[in-house]
């Protein structure tokens, strides 16, 4: 590119480079100033966040080889330390970031759009997503929805076809999933069939008395029979168990999503202080936003690269996740992300940890060790 002027200029930051499951190596950067002569022009200013904030990203970082790194300095006020907070299950970790949004602005005139809620991964989402539609707080969640999921929309279905067999948009939604030969022209025929008889489609399709719906409304029966005596989160288990959702996919991610997913359903289910009626009837409120561009953000911490917020909350700091524990997990490469996500702050930044994912988890959790290297 350079051959015609034999002038190259390159811009980057060697401590958010974050994307090596992309193939971003930051040994790219290293070998072209090694390889060439080069003149270095640091940017040390940081004109988002406040001084005390940008000192504690100095010190993180600090513990990271590399060549390039100079502390960065901030020209805006001294502020407060990061917030960190140990609570004790997710949702009461949700609960209580949705009450402090919700304080913030009705009491300290802040917007929705100043606030931003960050995540290692996407598992645990769908708790805030519904601890902020509880509150109706207006929000927008980058990427697919947590109950937009196929293993979470569907097994969702089968509780209501389960609780309601008048609930024909459940028994439409899962009839067929997984696939067992109730194509479009049968369930086209319990539709007609269902309209003339003044049925629901679930009544329908026993009248039928066709094999393939015979064997559906088998499994739902013995679903409902579980249901009697089974504790619920014993109950959950048979559902997945039985409708085989963990098989559908050969891909590894998929998989390994799926299984998150389904986790974190199941722990909704369990921490939820009410009736199962109650607990669908919850995750069908949505808030009415009015202005898209007056949200609470959620995303990942990659989608959160390059954005700010005047307050952020980074969510499930623990250790397993920041860092994570996959086969070689790069640590540097998690101190980065890291990173990024503490440096999206312009005023305040509280950093969460859980103790247990719930209350039955006999599973304790220990809080992120680049807290520890944070404060030092």
């Amino acid at each position: 590119m350079s051959e015609k002027n034999n002038r190259l200029f390159m811009v980057g930051d060697p401590n958010q480079s974050i994307y090596s499951f992309r193939g971003s190596d930051i040994s790219i950067l290293t070998a072209f100033v090694n390889d060439y002569e080069v003149e270095i022009l640091h940017l040390t200013i940081n004109h988002r966040s406040t001084t005390k904030l940008v000192e504690s990203a100095n010190q993180l970082i600090s513990h990271n080889t590399n060549p390039f790194h100079i502390p960065l300095k901030s020209i805006q006020s001294d502020g407060i330390e990061p917030i960190f907070k140990n609570i004790r299950y997710t949702t009461s970790a949700a609960e209580y970031i949705a009450g402090l949004i919700k304080k913030k602005v009705e009491e300290q005139n802040y917007q929705y759009k100043d606030f931003l809620i960050l995540f290692r991964q996407n598992q645990s989402k769908g708790i805030y997503e519904q601890a902020l539609c509880r509150h109706s707080i207006p929000h927008y969640l980058y990427g697919i929805g947590f109950l937009e999921y196929k293993e979470v929309k569907y097994t969702l279905a089968y509780y209501r076809i389960i609780l309601n067999h008048n609930d024909n948009e459940a028994f439409a939604t899962i009839c067929n999933w997984p696939k067992r030969g109730i194509a479009d022209v049968l369930m086209a025929q319990i539709r007609t069939k269902a309209y003339l008889m003044k049925k629901s489609y679930y009544e329908t399709a026993k009248i039928l008395n066709h094999s393939t719906l015979n064997e559906f409304v088998e499994l739902i029966e013995k679903l409902e029979s579980l249901q009697q005596h089974l504790a619920l989160e014993d109950f959950f288990d048979e559902i997945v168990k039985l409708i085989q959702i963990r098989k559908l996919s050969k891909n590894y991610y998929d998989e390994v999503r799926r299984k998150n997913n389904l986790s974190a359903l199941k722990q909704m289910l369990i921490d939820f202080d009410g009736t199962l009626n109650q607990f669908l009837n919850e995750l069908s409120i949505q808030p009415i936003t009015h202005d898209l561009n007056d949200v609470v953000r959620l995303m990942t911490i990659h989608q959160a690269k390059g954005l700010e917020a005047k307050v952020v909350f980074l969510v499930d700091a623990r250790d397993e996740l920041m860092p994570g524990k996959k086969r070689g997990m790069n640590l540097e490469e998690e101190r980065r992300v890291f990173y990024v996500a503490i440096t999206r702050a312009k005023e305040e930044l509280y950093i969460g940890s859980t103790e247990k994912n719930g209350p039955n988890d006999s599973h304790r959790n220990v809080p992120s060790r680049f807290i520890t290297e944070l404060k030092q």
